[in-house]
């Protein structure tokens, strides 16, 4: 079914300190990128056993957010460029 990815867009951009405590090797293979006020995150395997849960992003980035998976991402923009 291909990669599984999600966009979180927070309540306002992390500071780069906060970014800066995200563990890059907290839960291998998922991946995420900051960008802004959105964190991208990709799940290989699933999100289901990923270490990478919203409660962290959350309490690391020190802001709230809410997230999306890449499909629902994915139709959204399509709307908007509609």
């Amino acid at each position: 079914s291909g990669p599984r990815a999600a966009a979180r867009r927070t309540s306002e951009r992390p500071s780069a300190a906060a970014v800066a405590t995200l563990d890059p090797g907290r839960s291998p293979p998922d991946a995420f990128a900051v960008d802004g006020r959105e964190v991208f995150l990709s799940y290989p395997s699933g999100a289901g056993r990923s270490h990478l849960t919203l409660d962290y992003l959350e309490r690391r980035l020190a802001v709230e957010g809410t997230a999306r998976n890449g499909r629902t991402v994915l139709r959204l923009a399509a709307l908007l460029a509609d």
